[in-house]
């Protein structure tokens, strides 16, 4: 099945994006081959690359690589990155090499011929509208890759990054890769004012997601002020309701608890299995010289020795969900029972049933929103 990019002409073929549908049985055959070749193959991939293996991850990757800037920046010291992509990287890549890599790894003919006879005359049909190596350090996710080298001066960093292109070129030709003109780019990375509209032409002959990486910017208002809105929709209030009620009444913590929460646990699974270059940044990160930079791994490193719990920051900020049931299952209590005797204390139990507590008329004469509903909310003494 070809399915059209968002914002692409409907007019070329590379406007789609297929789609392929497999037997379930074939499926099943390909997980099992994976599950057992996979321990062995996952001792020769190089480190740098993370794409399609456990406990690894793309986010993971790009702080990897926003963690080696910053501790260059600490350093007096500028980045160059390029970023490439390559096009049509499965469908053009040498499989008669790659089986042979393969088989010096895993030498099992049987496996091997199993593997070769599954990539070989593939026949497939398409349906559309019911119709029938480098001087730089390397970050890689599947067939992303970016080359980052730090320098004191950026022609110096232009030059290192030209002659990696040409090692790069060889082995794309080798390999029968094709690099994407128009996703490949060249950042440098610095804080000198002066140099800030510098362009790097560095050139390749044969030749724009993550919390965790961008929690500290100065621009996270722009994205939390799209979150507030689609809070808003969700729980359906009107557009004048204070933005701190929204997470309440949508029922989901606000962004920025989300955001240290996700940042807190990416640095305690990189600290856990140490099997990624993040962990070896981390492992070497300066001090730090510049007061104005945040790092991402000194605010994960506060909120780990914090013991930083998103459901007990919520509760402490808006008070919300503090009957006995939330509590214990949030675990921030011990047991779930009401000082009534009632095995649960939930909302229902609080409005309708606790002797101690309960409003006349439910929890629906509360939904009236009548004076007597605000007064026995302004008395109660559990804040719901």
């Amino acid at each position: 099945m070809a399915l059209l990019k968002p914002g692409k002409s409907s007019m070329e073929a590379s406007s789609y994006r297929p789609v392929s549908l497999l037997s379930v049985s074939y499926k099943l055959l390909e997980r099992l081959i994976l599950n057992r070749i996979q321990p062995t193959l996952d001792k020769h991939i190089p480190i740098e690359q993370a794409g399609f293996r456990n406990n690894r991850g793309c986010v993971e990757q790009v702080l990897a690589l926003t963690t080696l800037i910053e501790a260059e920046f600490q350093r007096i010291l500028k980045t160059n990155v390029v970023f490439i992509d390559l096009s049509a990287a499965y469908d053009t890549v040498w499989r008669e090499g790659l089986m042979q890599n393969f088989i010096n790894i895993v030498p099992c003919k049987r496996m091997s011929e199993l593997l070769n006879n599954m990539l070989v005359n593939r026949m497939f049909q398409v349906f559309m509208d019911g119709k029938k190596s480098s001087t730089g350090q390397k970050f890689q996710f599947t067939d992303d890759i970016a080359i980052a080298h730090t320098c004191k001066d950026m022609k110096e960093g232009k030059n290192t990054l030209t002659n990696d292109f040409n090692i790069l070129e060889r082995y794309f030709h080798k390999w029968r890769l094709r690099p994407n003109p128009d996703k490949t780019e060249v950042y440098g990375f610095h804080l000198n004012n002066k140099e800030a509209n510098r362009e790097l032409n560095a050139k390749l002959k044969c030749i724009k997601y993550g919390a965790p990486v961008w929690s500290n910017s100065a621009h996270t208002g722009k994205v939390d002020t799209l979150l507030n809105s689609v809070m808003r929709l969700i729980s359906g209030v009107v557009h004048s309701t204070p933005i701190p009620w929204l997470s309440v009444f949508s029922n989901i913590a606000p962004p920025e608890i989300r955001r240290n929460e996700a940042l807190m646990r990416l640095f305690i699974k990189t600290n856990s299995y140490k099997n990624s270059i993040l962990y070896k940044y981390l492992e070497n990160v300066p001090d730090i010289r510049l007061k104005s930079r945040k790092p991402p791994w000194v605010k994960a490193r506060d909120l780990i020795q914090s013991q930083f719990c998103s459901a007990t920051k919520w509760q402490e900020e808006t008070g919300h969900g503090r009957c006995g049931h939330m509590m214990f299952k949030r675990k921030l209590k011990d047991s779930q029972e009401c000082d009534c005797g009632n095995d649960s204390e939930n909302m229902r139990h609080i409005t309708d049933e606790c002797p101690n507590r309960r409003f006349e008329l439910g929890i629906n004469g509360i939904n009236e929103v009548t004076k007597e509903a605000f007064e026995w909310i302004k008395d109660l003494d559990i804040e719901i």
